[in-house]
């Protein structure tokens, strides 16, 4: 008899739970798409639910995730009826490249990120000066002031976005080409 692994339970768990209830939102949507949401309705229940998102993710509570992840359903089925004017404003052009994109930036950050980490810390090596400490066993880069460090997070922000263009065009469209002549072959 094998050993019990409780390593990737709770990540199994998850996202289980987020395709099925991502496939049951649909469900649901489906069945009541054609309700009409007043703009004025739609807007305040849009920053309702974004406010309530914001509170979530930045305080500690009790079985936060599973508040998340039942969260994230609602928003989810609001949002896709793109009645309020926070979903008018992400149907602008910036927001619906980035949405294009979306795929590449997930596939491409965290190796972006594991980059820029790796040369804070050769950095922090050469230079003597503790650029990037390790907090409850969580990595972060501190370049010395608020300033510095926002401005970090916007150019490592636009590397993963130019990043992502580049294999959005030169990887992502090819293999989506790739198996729809491998479909259309068949």
């Amino acid at each position: 008899m094998g050993q019990k692994s409780d390593l990737l339970q709770p990540y199994v768990f998850n996202g289980l739970s987020c395709f099925f209830g991502g496939a049951f939102t649909y469900v649901i949507f489906s069945k009541i798409k054609h309700l009409s949401i007043p703009f004025i309705a739609g807007s305040i229940i849009e920053v309702v639910l974004l406010s309530a998102v914001a509170y979530l993710v930045s305080n500690e509570i009790a079985d936060r995730y599973i508040y998340a992840t039942l969260l994230f359903y609602v928003v989810v089925l609001f949002f896709a009826f793109e009645s309020g004017v926070i979903s008018k404003l992400l149907n602008k052009g910036l927001f619906q490249a980035l949405g294009k994109w979306s795929y590449s930036i997930y596939l491409t950050h965290a190796a972006i990120l594991f980059m820029i980490t790796s040369m804070a810390l050769v950095g922090q090596k050469v230079l003597g000066k503790e650029i990037a400490p390790t907090i409850n066993d969580a990595r972060f880069i501190y370049l010395g002031s608020a300033l510095y460090n926002n401005l970090l997070v916007l150019l490592v922000l636009c590397i993963v976005i130019a990043v992502s263009m580049t294999t959005y065009k030169y990887i992502e469209l090819k293999g989506q080409a790739l198996g729809k002549r491998i479909i259309n072959s068949k």
